[in-house]
């Protein structure tokens, strides 16, 4: 996509954003009336300024929605409730599920599944979307077959296997690092200060002391690590007193990332911005996929985007506005084909649950 000089909250951005607010004042209240919004929600996606929300059964106090969303501003032309089939955690299980299927052939050499590339949700077709080669025919494989009739699915024939390419992985999200990669954003692991970037592989050793660009001073080391299950992430504890993390990004005009504000959730077509060593604004894409698998990584929570990005800027910070604030997606990772992939925080967080960002 393109570099933006001012990143915004978009017409279309702003009724998930209002509709989200929404559930969870309702989780927070004493007496929660859109539990099965909540439980049941299947997705949605974003086409210009109107937003299309999925709900397996539809929910029981559609009334009292449009009546909150009136309240905050949105009329019922912005936005549609439609009923589907599966939930949300539905399709992750059943993509989960096949792509654990996929890799028990890959590792005996299974010839269909070397041909099967990447899965990702589908949130405007409420199913799984299936990369494979174009030579693969799923009518010669029943063991295939059976298996994908238990499913959702979409088939996406590519000429080729997409490439994957890992981008080479005060202190501000954005900036150049030692590593080749760039900064990610500001946290604390357990209390102690410092910084996430991308990783690109369990061996980090090799990698300390960390310093900015080609500077011969330091600012700390990699202490903790994840490479694989949707992961490719480092934390890099501050051990110099001369440096310390701020929340500015190293863009003109440079956006403050709002402290303990994270993205737990978005829809397909929600407006991101990455932030990366190559940037000299931030660059503007849009959420292809939410949850997703990239090519032979292991792990299926990868967020796929269309941001334009370069060598190098691996571990910038990937943030979205809402509600006026940029708070932070997760960081990017590198690209296959041509889409681009991160981590996103929250699944950093899963790996280590003392992660918090300030």
């Amino acid at each position: 996509m393109e570099d933006s000089v001012i990143a915004v909250e978009t017409a279309g951005n702003r009724v998930f954003n209002k509709m989200a607010a929404i559930l969870e004042d309702d989780k927070n209240s004493s007496s929660p009336v859109f539990s099965d919004f909540r439980e049941n929600f299947g997705g949605g996606y974003i086409e210009g300024d109107h937003l299309t929300i999925y709900v397996k059964g539809g929910i029981s106090n559609q009334e009292l929605f449009e009546e909150k969303m009136l309240e905050k501003g949105i009329s019922k032309d912005r936005y549609d409730i439609q009923t589907v089939k599966y939930t949300y955690s539905e399709l992750e299980s059943q993509m989960q599920s096949f792509w654990d299927f996929r890799n028990a052939k890959m590792a005996n050499n299974v010839e269909w599944a070397k041909n099967i590339y990447s899965l990702a949700i589908s949130q405007a077709k409420n199913c799984v979307k299936i990369s494979l080669s174009c030579d693969l025919d799923i009518n010669d494989y029943p063991e295939l077959q059976s298996f994908l009739s238990e499913m959702s699915y979409e088939l996406i024939y590519l000429d080729e296997a997409p490439k994957i390419v890992e981008e080479t992985t005060s202190l501000k999200p954005g900036m150049p690092l030692s590593t080749g990669g760039s900064i990610g954003f500001r946290c604390k692991l357990n209390g102690n200060k410092g910084i996430v970037t991308a990783i690109h592989t369990s061996s980090y050793s090799s990698f300390n002391p960390i310093a900015i660009g080609t500077s011969p001073i330091s600012f700390g080391n990699i202490t903790n690590a994840s490479y694989g299950a949707s992961s490719d992430f480092c934390f890099v504890k501050i051990s110099n007193a001369d440096f310390s993390a701020i929340r500015k990004t190293n863009t003109s005009p440079s956006y403050t990332l709002h402290a303990t504000h994270y993205v737990t959730f978005l829809p397909e077509n929600y407006v991101v911005y990455l932030v990366g060593k190559n940037s000299s604004s931030a660059r503007q894409g849009h959420v292809e996929d939410f949850s997703g698998t990239v090519a032979d990584h292991a792990g299926s929570d990868w967020l796929i985007c269309s941001y334009s990005s370069s060598r190098g800027d691996s571990g910038g910070c990937i943030f979205a506005v809402v509600e006026g604030d940029n708070c932070i997606v997760g960081i990017h990772d590198g690209k296959a084909g041509s889409y681009k992939y991160g981590t996103k925080y929250t699944r950093m967080k899963e790996v280590y649950s003392g992660l918090t960002i300030y």
